[in-house]
């Protein structure tokens, strides 16, 4: 689940804990333990690999990131129980538009970000970051073997 303005991700392993980011290298994470709430503020540089957002911060998740299309479909849209017609016309995109980024076939440009941003009211930053983190993931992949091939140099 993502909510529109938060970087919010299941954590991996058991037990079942979630992290919302906050800051710099704080995340909290929270579990449901027994009839209880579990709640803590961690610093993820701390203990490595406690919360994912270390590894989504770093550009190189082990799962292909959302494509943000995939959050306005599932969760955005519904959430405002808006339309796709209705989002377009308050969005000043044509409903061809929006639908491609709905699909997954058109990225979100930068103007789309901030038309999205001003809309949902979280700015446009969660827009251009999902689009990053889903392209990087995509272009390291299909490059593997060219960057493979590539020398990192080091300064003298």
């Amino acid at each position: 689940m993502n909510l529109p303005g938060f970087d919010f991700h299941m954590l991996r392993g058991k037990p079942v804990r979630f992290s919302v980011y906050v800051n710099g290298p704080w995340c909290i994470t929270f579990g449901w333990e027994e009839d209880a709430l579990a709640v803590d503020l961690e610093n993820y540089h701390w203990e490595k690999g406690i919360c994912e957002m270390a590894e989504y911060r770093a550009g190189r998740p082990a799962h292909q990131p959302s494509h943000p299309g995939a959050l306005l479909r599932e969760d955005v849209l519904p959430a405002l129980a808006i339309s796709v017609k209705d989002a377009a016309a308050k969005l000043g995109v044509s409903r061809q538009s929006l639908h491609a980024i709905l699909v997954e076939r058109a990225s979100i440009s930068v103007e789309m970000a901030v038309r999205l941003g001003k809309l949902c009211g979280n700015g446009p930053l969660l827009w251009l970051r999902m689009q990053q983190a889903h392209d990087l993931w995509k272009a390291e992949r299909d490059l593997a073997k060219a960057l493979s091939e590539i020398p990192t140099l080091h300064a003298a």
